[in-house]
Protein backbone atom coordinates (compact mmCIF):
# COMPACT_ATOMS: atom_id res chain seq x y z
CA UNK A 1 0.00 0.00 0.00
CA UNK A 2 1.38 3.99 -1.26
CA UNK A 3 2.17 5.35 1.99
CA UNK A 4 0.18 8.27 1.42
CA UNK A 5 -2.97 5.91 1.21
CA UNK A 6 -1.72 4.78 4.81
CA UNK A 7 -2.96 7.92 6.59
CA UNK A 8 -5.68 9.06 3.89
CA UNK A 9 -7.43 5.88 4.62
CA UNK A 10 -7.91 5.82 8.50
CA UNK A 11 -9.20 9.89 8.38
CA UNK A 12 -11.41 8.63 6.03
CA UNK A 13 -12.86 6.08 8.11
CA UNK A 14 -12.86 8.34 11.04
CA UNK A 15 -14.62 11.15 9.05
CA UNK A 16 -12.10 13.60 8.53
CA UNK A 17 -12.52 15.65 5.69
CA UNK A 18 -9.78 16.04 3.00
CA UNK A 19 -8.18 18.82 2.05
CA UNK A 20 -10.48 21.95 -0.14
CA UNK A 21 -13.75 20.34 1.83
CA UNK A 22 -15.88 21.45 4.55
CA UNK A 23 -16.11 19.70 7.63
CA UNK A 24 -19.00 17.89 8.35
CA UNK A 25 -21.59 19.27 10.85
CA UNK A 26 -21.32 17.77 13.98
CA UNK A 27 -24.61 16.06 14.86
CA UNK A 28 -25.02 18.13 18.28
CA UNK A 29 -25.20 21.36 15.71
CA UNK A 30 -28.26 19.73 14.29
CA UNK A 31 -31.79 20.19 16.53
CA UNK A 32 -33.38 17.40 17.59
CA UNK A 33 -36.92 18.81 17.14
CA UNK A 34 -35.79 19.71 13.59
CA UNK A 35 -38.28 17.39 11.23
CA UNK A 36 -36.68 15.88 8.33
CA UNK A 37 -38.22 18.24 5.93
CA UNK A 38 -36.49 21.08 7.51
CA UNK A 39 -32.68 19.63 6.68
CA UNK A 40 -30.83 21.84 4.70
CA UNK A 41 -30.59 20.09 1.40
CA UNK A 42 -29.05 21.48 -1.83
CA UNK A 43 -31.26 19.25 -4.35
CA UNK A 44 -33.64 20.11 -7.19
CA UNK A 45 -36.75 18.85 -6.58
CA UNK A 46 -38.10 17.78 -10.45
CA UNK A 47 -41.69 19.21 -11.16
CA UNK A 48 -43.79 15.77 -11.15
CA UNK A 49 -45.22 15.06 -14.45
CA UNK A 50 -47.42 12.55 -13.42
CA UNK A 51 -50.44 14.68 -11.07
CA UNK A 52 -53.73 14.01 -12.93
CA UNK A 53 -53.03 16.92 -15.54
CA UNK A 54 -49.33 16.28 -16.59
CA UNK A 55 -47.68 18.58 -18.88
CA UNK A 56 -50.68 20.44 -19.20
CA UNK A 57 -50.56 21.53 -15.58
CA UNK A 58 -46.80 22.66 -15.80
CA UNK A 59 -47.30 24.55 -18.65
CA UNK A 60 -50.36 26.18 -17.22
CA UNK A 61 -48.08 27.16 -13.70
CA UNK A 62 -45.91 28.25 -15.99
CA UNK A 63 -47.52 31.17 -17.81
CA UNK A 64 -49.61 31.88 -14.90
CA UNK A 65 -45.79 32.75 -13.16
CA UNK A 66 -44.79 34.40 -16.97
CA UNK A 67 -48.41 36.68 -16.47
CA UNK A 68 -47.25 37.70 -13.14
CA UNK A 69 -43.85 38.36 -13.80
CA UNK A 70 -44.52 40.52 -17.26
CA UNK A 71 -47.84 42.62 -14.52
CA UNK A 72 -45.22 43.43 -12.13
CA UNK A 73 -42.79 44.96 -14.75
CA UNK A 74 -45.65 46.90 -16.20
CA UNK A 75 -46.96 48.23 -13.34
CA UNK A 76 -43.36 49.39 -12.05
CA UNK A 77 -42.77 51.12 -15.84
CA UNK A 78 -46.78 52.75 -15.56
CA UNK A 79 -45.73 53.82 -11.58
CA UNK A 80 -42.02 55.14 -12.99
CA UNK A 81 -44.19 57.31 -15.85
CA UNK A 82 -46.90 58.53 -13.20
CA UNK A 83 -44.17 60.45 -11.18
CA UNK A 84 -41.54 61.22 -14.16
CA UNK A 85 -44.04 62.50 -17.07
CA UNK A 86 -44.05 66.27 -17.99
CA UNK A 87 -46.97 67.44 -19.76
CA UNK A 88 -44.70 69.56 -21.56
CA UNK A 89 -41.68 67.74 -22.69
CA UNK A 90 -42.98 64.36 -21.75
CA UNK A 91 -40.15 62.85 -20.42
CA UNK A 92 -41.72 59.58 -19.09
CA UNK A 93 -42.29 58.65 -22.84
CA UNK A 94 -39.26 56.04 -22.73
CA UNK A 95 -40.97 54.01 -20.10
CA UNK A 96 -43.93 54.00 -22.44
CA UNK A 97 -42.58 53.20 -25.22
CA UNK A 98 -41.14 50.26 -23.05
CA UNK A 99 -44.30 48.95 -22.05
CA UNK A 100 -45.50 49.59 -25.64
CA UNK A 101 -42.76 46.88 -26.99
CA UNK A 102 -44.48 44.37 -25.03
CA UNK A 103 -47.00 44.47 -27.80
CA UNK A 104 -50.16 42.81 -27.25
CA UNK A 105 -49.33 40.70 -24.50
CA UNK A 106 -49.42 43.63 -22.20
CA UNK A 107 -53.09 44.26 -23.58
CA UNK A 108 -54.90 42.54 -20.82
CA UNK A 109 -52.61 43.34 -17.97
CA UNK A 110 -53.22 47.21 -18.82
CA UNK A 111 -57.02 46.60 -18.81
CA UNK A 112 -56.52 44.89 -15.51
CA UNK A 113 -54.95 48.36 -14.60
CA UNK A 114 -57.77 50.02 -15.77
CA UNK A 115 -60.45 47.80 -13.55
CA UNK A 116 -58.07 48.54 -10.44
CA UNK A 117 -57.66 51.84 -10.89
CA UNK A 118 -62.00 51.94 -11.20
CA UNK A 119 -61.57 49.77 -7.91
CA UNK A 120 -59.03 52.36 -6.15
CA UNK A 121 -56.08 49.66 -5.73
CA UNK A 122 -54.22 52.34 -8.10
CA UNK A 123 -54.43 55.96 -8.54
CA UNK A 124 -55.87 58.13 -11.53
CA UNK A 125 -52.06 58.47 -12.79
CA UNK A 126 -52.30 54.62 -13.68
CA UNK A 127 -55.19 54.91 -15.80
CA UNK A 128 -53.54 57.90 -17.61
CA UNK A 129 -50.60 55.71 -18.35
CA UNK A 130 -52.18 52.49 -19.18
CA UNK A 131 -54.82 54.27 -21.40
CA UNK A 132 -51.90 56.12 -23.47
CA UNK A 133 -50.01 52.26 -23.94
CA UNK A 134 -53.10 50.43 -25.31
CA UNK A 135 -53.19 53.40 -27.59
CA UNK A 136 -49.47 52.89 -28.71
CA UNK A 137 -50.16 49.27 -29.24
CA UNK A 138 -52.79 50.09 -31.21
CA UNK A 139 -51.20 52.10 -33.41
CA UNK A 140 -48.78 49.53 -34.06
CA UNK A 141 -50.77 47.23 -34.21
CA UNK A 142 -54.23 48.61 -35.84
CA UNK A 143 -55.88 45.78 -34.01
CA UNK A 144 -59.64 47.29 -33.72
CA UNK A 145 -59.94 45.05 -30.74
CA UNK A 146 -57.72 46.43 -28.33
CA UNK A 147 -60.09 49.96 -28.63
CA UNK A 148 -62.87 48.13 -28.31
CA UNK A 149 -61.46 46.39 -24.94
CA UNK A 150 -60.80 50.48 -24.07
CA UNK A 151 -64.30 51.33 -24.74
CA UNK A 152 -66.12 48.65 -22.99
CA UNK A 153 -63.58 49.44 -20.06
CA UNK A 154 -64.68 53.20 -20.18
CA UNK A 155 -68.23 52.56 -20.32
CA UNK A 156 -68.28 50.86 -17.16
CA UNK A 157 -65.72 52.58 -15.47
CA UNK A 158 -65.64 55.49 -13.32
CA UNK A 159 -64.14 58.96 -13.61
CA UNK A 160 -60.54 58.42 -13.26
CA UNK A 161 -61.14 55.61 -16.18
CA UNK A 162 -62.34 57.85 -18.51
CA UNK A 163 -59.48 60.80 -18.07
CA UNK A 164 -57.24 59.07 -18.32
CA UNK A 165 -58.59 57.07 -21.56
CA UNK A 166 -59.67 60.39 -23.31
CA UNK A 167 -55.58 61.20 -22.74
CA UNK A 168 -54.78 57.84 -24.07
CA UNK A 169 -56.86 58.66 -27.28
CA UNK A 170 -55.89 61.62 -27.72
CA UNK A 171 -52.92 60.71 -29.09
CA UNK A 172 -55.10 59.05 -32.08
CA UNK A 173 -56.86 60.27 -35.17
CA UNK A 174 -59.42 56.99 -35.58
CA UNK A 175 -63.03 56.57 -36.50
CA UNK A 176 -63.16 54.00 -33.57
CA UNK A 177 -62.32 56.83 -31.17
CA UNK A 178 -65.43 58.92 -32.13
CA UNK A 179 -67.52 56.01 -31.33
CA UNK A 180 -66.00 55.96 -27.46
CA UNK A 181 -65.19 60.05 -27.20
CA UNK A 182 -69.74 60.85 -28.41
CA UNK A 183 -71.06 59.95 -25.29
CA UNK A 184 -68.60 61.63 -22.95
CA UNK A 185 -69.47 65.07 -24.35
CA UNK A 186 -73.07 64.85 -23.31
CA UNK A 187 -73.57 67.74 -20.26
CA UNK A 188 -77.57 67.32 -20.12
CA UNK A 189 -77.54 63.88 -18.07
CA UNK A 190 -77.73 63.73 -14.56
CA UNK A 191 -74.09 63.31 -13.33
CA UNK A 192 -72.53 64.73 -16.23
CA UNK A 193 -69.12 66.08 -16.03
CA UNK A 194 -68.48 68.88 -17.08
CA UNK A 195 -64.85 68.82 -17.10
CA UNK A 196 -64.96 65.58 -18.51
CA UNK A 197 -67.00 66.88 -21.60
CA UNK A 198 -64.51 69.26 -21.72
CA UNK A 199 -61.75 67.03 -22.10
CA UNK A 200 -63.84 64.57 -24.70
CA UNK A 201 -64.15 67.96 -27.13
CA UNK A 202 -60.87 68.26 -27.15
CA UNK A 203 -60.05 64.68 -28.24
CA UNK A 204 -62.99 65.11 -31.28
CA UNK A 205 -60.85 67.71 -32.54
CA UNK A 206 -57.88 66.13 -33.10
CA UNK A 207 -60.36 63.71 -35.56
CA UNK A 208 -59.17 65.09 -38.28
CA UNK A 209 -59.71 62.45 -40.65
CA UNK A 210 -63.22 62.58 -39.92
CA UNK A 211 -63.58 65.94 -39.56
CA UNK A 212 -67.09 66.85 -41.67
CA UNK A 213 -68.57 64.40 -38.81
CA UNK A 214 -66.82 65.87 -35.97
CA UNK A 215 -68.24 69.02 -36.87
CA UNK A 216 -71.73 68.17 -37.51
CA UNK A 217 -71.43 66.57 -34.08
CA UNK A 218 -70.10 69.86 -31.75
CA UNK A 219 -71.78 72.74 -33.92
CA UNK A 220 -74.51 72.38 -32.03
CA UNK A 221 -73.55 72.41 -28.69
CA UNK A 222 -72.50 76.17 -29.34
CA UNK A 223 -76.40 77.00 -28.53
CA UNK A 224 -76.91 73.98 -25.89
CA UNK A 225 -76.78 75.53 -22.55
CA UNK A 226 -74.11 74.14 -20.22
CA UNK A 227 -71.48 73.07 -23.09
CA UNK A 228 -67.96 73.88 -22.40
CA UNK A 229 -68.14 76.33 -25.50
CA UNK A 230 -64.12 76.92 -25.20
CA UNK A 231 -63.50 73.78 -25.83
CA UNK A 232 -65.96 73.42 -28.63
CA UNK A 233 -64.79 76.78 -30.28
CA UNK A 234 -60.90 75.36 -30.01
CA UNK A 235 -61.81 71.63 -31.73
CA UNK A 236 -63.19 73.40 -34.54
CA UNK A 237 -60.39 75.78 -35.15
CA UNK A 238 -58.49 72.70 -35.11
CA UNK A 239 -60.32 70.77 -37.03
CA UNK A 240 -60.25 73.75 -39.61
CA UNK A 241 -63.85 73.85 -39.53
CA UNK A 242 -65.93 77.26 -40.34
CA UNK A 243 -69.08 76.39 -39.38
CA UNK A 244 -68.92 78.57 -36.06
CA UNK A 245 -67.13 81.87 -37.55
CA UNK A 246 -71.00 83.61 -36.85
CA UNK A 247 -71.31 82.56 -33.19
CA UNK A 248 -67.27 83.19 -32.63
CA UNK A 249 -68.67 87.17 -33.51
CA UNK A 250 -71.33 87.15 -31.05
CA UNK A 251 -69.14 85.80 -28.64
CA UNK A 252 -66.53 88.11 -28.98
CA UNK A 253 -68.93 91.10 -29.09
CA UNK A 254 -71.00 89.70 -25.46
CA UNK A 255 -68.84 87.50 -23.86
CA UNK A 256 -66.16 88.78 -21.10
CA UNK A 257 -65.08 85.58 -19.88
CA UNK A 258 -60.91 85.96 -21.40
CA UNK A 259 -60.87 81.94 -21.74
CA UNK A 260 -63.80 82.20 -24.56
CA UNK A 261 -62.55 85.17 -26.16
CA UNK A 262 -59.32 83.97 -26.36
CA UNK A 263 -60.20 81.11 -28.48
CA UNK A 264 -62.37 82.79 -30.49
CA UNK A 265 -60.37 85.28 -30.93
CA UNK A 266 -57.97 82.59 -32.61
CA UNK A 267 -60.36 81.03 -34.47
CA UNK A 268 -61.42 84.36 -36.64
CA UNK A 269 -57.41 84.61 -36.92
CA UNK A 270 -57.33 81.66 -38.82
CA UNK A 271 -60.73 81.31 -40.56
CA UNK A 272 -62.38 85.03 -40.23
CA UNK A 273 -62.92 87.63 -43.08
CA UNK A 274 -63.71 90.60 -43.50
CA UNK A 275 -66.95 90.75 -41.54
CA UNK A 276 -64.62 89.34 -38.56
CA UNK A 277 -62.81 92.83 -38.21
CA UNK A 278 -65.50 95.51 -36.98
CA UNK A 279 -66.29 92.43 -34.13
CA UNK A 280 -62.78 92.27 -32.85
CA UNK A 281 -62.87 96.22 -33.26
CA UNK A 282 -65.91 96.40 -30.85
CA UNK A 283 -63.34 94.08 -28.51
CA UNK A 284 -60.23 96.05 -28.58
CA UNK A 285 -62.08 99.02 -28.24
CA UNK A 286 -64.08 98.01 -25.39
CA UNK A 287 -65.05 100.92 -23.32
CA UNK A 288 -64.20 100.63 -19.48
CA UNK A 289 -62.36 97.14 -20.41
CA UNK A 290 -61.07 95.28 -17.71
CA UNK A 291 -59.62 92.53 -20.46
CA UNK A 292 -55.95 91.64 -19.90
CA UNK A 293 -53.57 93.33 -22.35
CA UNK A 294 -52.29 89.94 -24.03
CA UNK A 295 -55.90 89.39 -25.16
CA UNK A 296 -56.40 92.51 -26.87
CA UNK A 297 -52.93 92.46 -28.70
CA UNK A 298 -54.34 88.64 -29.91
CA UNK A 299 -57.11 90.50 -31.59
CA UNK A 300 -54.84 92.99 -33.01
CA UNK A 301 -52.57 90.09 -34.12
CA UNK A 302 -56.14 88.38 -35.64
CA UNK A 303 -57.13 91.41 -37.24
CA UNK A 304 -53.81 92.19 -38.87
CA UNK A 305 -53.60 88.29 -39.88
CA UNK A 306 -57.09 88.80 -41.80
CA UNK A 307 -55.59 92.17 -43.13
CA UNK A 308 -52.72 90.43 -44.63
CA UNK A 309 -54.66 87.33 -45.86
CA UNK A 310 -58.15 88.74 -47.52
CA UNK A 311 -57.76 91.58 -49.95
CA UNK A 312 -60.74 93.08 -48.90
CA UNK A 313 -59.88 93.31 -45.16
CA UNK A 314 -56.92 95.05 -45.43
CA UNK A 315 -57.93 98.80 -45.53
CA UNK A 316 -60.10 97.73 -42.44
CA UNK A 317 -58.07 95.88 -40.55
CA UNK A 318 -55.57 98.91 -41.23
CA UNK A 319 -57.91 101.67 -40.07
CA UNK A 320 -58.65 98.92 -36.72
CA UNK A 321 -55.20 98.82 -35.93
CA UNK A 322 -54.40 102.52 -36.60
CA UNK A 323 -57.52 104.04 -34.53
CA UNK A 324 -55.98 101.33 -31.40
CA UNK A 325 -52.84 103.09 -31.49
CA UNK A 326 -54.26 106.29 -31.29
CA UNK A 327 -57.26 105.58 -29.13
CA UNK A 328 -55.71 103.52 -26.43
CA UNK A 329 -52.04 105.77 -25.75
CA UNK A 330 -53.52 107.00 -22.66
CA UNK A 331 -55.46 104.05 -21.33
CA UNK A 332 -53.70 100.60 -22.43
CA UNK A 333 -50.61 102.05 -23.32
CA UNK A 334 -48.99 98.74 -24.37
CA UNK A 335 -51.99 97.92 -26.88
CA UNK A 336 -51.69 100.80 -28.14
CA UNK A 337 -47.69 100.38 -29.33
CA UNK A 338 -48.36 97.03 -30.05
CA UNK A 339 -50.84 98.07 -32.62
CA UNK A 340 -48.35 100.42 -33.62
CA UNK A 341 -45.99 98.53 -34.66
CA UNK A 342 -48.34 95.71 -36.52
CA UNK A 343 -48.95 98.28 -38.26
CA UNK A 344 -45.51 97.38 -39.84
CA UNK A 345 -46.67 94.69 -43.37
CA UNK A 346 -49.49 97.83 -44.20
CA UNK A 347 -45.96 100.18 -44.86
CA UNK A 348 -48.34 102.69 -42.70
CA UNK A 349 -46.27 105.73 -43.36
CA UNK A 350 -48.00 107.44 -40.93
CA UNK A 351 -47.10 104.81 -38.10
CA UNK A 352 -43.46 104.48 -39.24
CA UNK A 353 -43.17 108.74 -39.11
CA UNK A 354 -43.44 108.26 -35.63
CA UNK A 355 -40.89 105.88 -34.98
CA UNK A 356 -38.58 107.82 -37.44
CA UNK A 357 -39.37 111.68 -35.30
CA UNK A 358 -38.36 109.48 -32.35
CA UNK A 359 -35.43 108.50 -33.20
CA UNK A 360 -34.48 111.44 -34.66
CA UNK A 361 -34.56 113.67 -31.20
CA UNK A 362 -32.16 110.97 -30.13
CA UNK A 363 -29.84 111.33 -33.07
CA UNK A 364 -29.58 115.03 -32.41
CA UNK A 365 -29.13 114.34 -28.71
CA UNK A 366 -26.32 112.41 -29.55
CA UNK A 367 -24.57 114.36 -32.14
CA UNK A 368 -24.85 117.20 -29.27
CA UNK A 369 -22.96 114.94 -26.62
CA UNK A 370 -20.62 113.75 -29.04
CA UNK A 371 -21.48 110.28 -28.87
CA UNK A 372 -21.92 107.55 -31.70
CA UNK A 373 -25.30 107.26 -33.23
CA UNK A 374 -24.15 103.40 -34.76
CA UNK A 375 -26.74 102.20 -32.45
CA UNK A 376 -29.50 104.38 -33.64
CA UNK A 377 -28.88 104.26 -36.97
CA UNK A 378 -29.45 100.45 -36.72
CA UNK A 379 -32.85 100.84 -34.39
CA UNK A 380 -33.68 103.12 -37.42
CA UNK A 381 -33.08 100.73 -39.68
CA UNK A 382 -35.10 97.59 -38.18
CA UNK A 383 -37.91 100.06 -37.78
CA UNK A 384 -37.81 101.16 -41.52
CA UNK A 385 -37.28 97.21 -42.67
CA UNK A 386 -40.54 96.43 -40.61
CA UNK A 387 -42.61 98.79 -42.53
CA UNK A 388 -40.71 97.44 -45.60
CA UNK A 389 -38.82 100.95 -46.65
CA UNK A 390 -36.38 99.25 -48.59
CA UNK A 391 -34.67 101.97 -49.67
CA UNK A 392 -34.65 104.26 -46.46
CA UNK A 393 -33.56 100.95 -44.65
CA UNK A 394 -30.39 100.91 -46.73
CA UNK A 395 -29.48 104.67 -46.17
CA UNK A 396 -29.57 104.34 -42.68
CA UNK A 397 -27.25 101.33 -42.64
CA UNK A 398 -25.00 103.71 -44.84
CA UNK A 399 -24.89 106.02 -41.82
CA UNK A 400 -24.39 103.43 -39.32
CA UNK A 401 -21.47 101.61 -41.28
CA UNK A 402 -19.68 105.45 -41.64
CA UNK A 403 -20.33 105.88 -37.92
CA UNK A 404 -19.21 102.29 -36.20
CA UNK A 405 -16.12 102.07 -34.53
CA UNK A 406 -13.79 100.03 -33.29
CA UNK A 407 -14.68 99.84 -29.98
CA UNK A 408 -18.13 99.07 -30.82
CA UNK A 409 -17.96 96.97 -33.73
CA UNK A 410 -21.38 96.48 -35.55
CA UNK A 411 -20.50 95.36 -39.03
CA UNK A 412 -22.20 91.80 -38.45
CA UNK A 413 -25.43 93.39 -37.13
CA UNK A 414 -25.43 95.61 -40.42
CA UNK A 415 -24.55 93.12 -42.38
CA UNK A 416 -27.85 91.04 -41.43
CA UNK A 417 -30.16 93.79 -41.67
CA UNK A 418 -28.40 94.88 -45.21
CA UNK A 419 -29.16 90.98 -46.51
CA UNK A 420 -32.61 91.88 -45.40
CA UNK A 421 -32.72 95.16 -47.18
CA UNK A 422 -31.34 93.37 -50.58
CA UNK A 423 -33.44 90.91 -50.34
CA UNK A 424 -36.56 93.59 -50.14
CA UNK A 425 -35.42 95.58 -53.07
CA UNK A 426 -35.19 92.28 -55.13
CA UNK A 427 -30.96 92.44 -55.23
CA UNK A 428 -31.31 88.65 -54.36
CA UNK A 429 -27.53 87.41 -55.52
CA UNK A 430 -26.18 90.29 -53.49
CA UNK A 431 -28.84 89.32 -50.07
CA UNK A 432 -27.15 85.40 -50.57
CA UNK A 433 -23.51 86.38 -50.09
CA UNK A 434 -23.92 88.22 -46.85
CA UNK A 435 -26.05 85.44 -45.35
CA UNK A 436 -24.15 82.96 -46.45
CA UNK A 437 -21.61 84.60 -43.75
CA UNK A 438 -24.23 84.49 -41.54
CA UNK A 439 -24.71 81.76 -38.69
CA UNK A 440 -27.52 79.28 -39.79
CA UNK A 441 -29.37 80.18 -36.49
CA UNK A 442 -29.21 83.85 -36.75
CA UNK A 443 -30.71 83.43 -40.42
CA UNK A 444 -33.62 81.52 -38.83
CA UNK A 445 -34.35 84.38 -36.28
CA UNK A 446 -33.98 87.05 -39.29
CA UNK A 447 -36.56 84.53 -41.61
CA UNK A 448 -39.13 84.91 -37.72
CA UNK A 449 -38.99 88.78 -37.66
CA UNK A 450 -38.77 89.69 -41.39
CA UNK A 451 -41.57 87.67 -43.34
CA UNK A 452 -40.18 89.34 -46.22
CA UNK A 453 -37.15 86.73 -46.51
CA UNK A 454 -39.54 84.14 -46.50
CA UNK A 455 -41.57 85.13 -49.17
CA UNK A 456 -39.00 86.48 -51.36
CA UNK A 457 -35.73 84.18 -50.60
CA UNK A 458 -36.49 80.87 -48.37
CA UNK A 459 -39.55 79.61 -50.20
CA UNK A 460 -37.30 79.53 -53.54
CA UNK A 461 -35.28 76.24 -54.35
CA UNK A 462 -32.20 78.52 -54.75
CA UNK A 463 -32.04 79.72 -51.55
CA UNK A 464 -33.28 77.23 -49.76
CA UNK A 465 -30.25 75.72 -48.62
CA UNK A 466 -29.96 79.60 -46.49
CA UNK A 467 -32.57 78.30 -43.91
CA UNK A 468 -32.23 74.37 -43.34
CA UNK A 469 -33.61 74.69 -40.04
CA UNK A 470 -37.21 76.52 -40.49
CA UNK A 471 -37.69 76.97 -44.27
Amino acid sequence: MDRHLRFVLPALLLGAPLLGQEAPVAPSAIPAEAPPSEAPTNKVTPVSVDGPRGLLGVAETEATRSAHVLKNRIVLLLRNFSSAKDTAADRGKALLDNVVAFGPDAVPLLLDVLREVDKGSFDAGFANAASRALCGIFERTKNKAILASLNDAVQHCGAAVKAGALDGLAQLDHPLVIDIVAPLIETKADGADPLLAARAVLVLGFQKSSAECVGQMLRPLLTQQGSPLPEVIQALHSLGDRGAIEAAHGMVAKSDYPVLLLACVRYLADTGGRTSIPPLRALVLRADSTLPDTLLKQAIDAAQAIGLRETDAQSVAEELLLEAYKKLRVSRKLVSEYARWQLGPFQTAEALKTYEDELEVAIQANRKMGVSNTGRYIELAEDRLRFEAWRKAADALDKAKDEDTRSRNFSDRIDELRAVAFCGQGKYTAAEKLLQQIHPDRRQELLQKYPMLKKKMADEPRYKELFPLGS
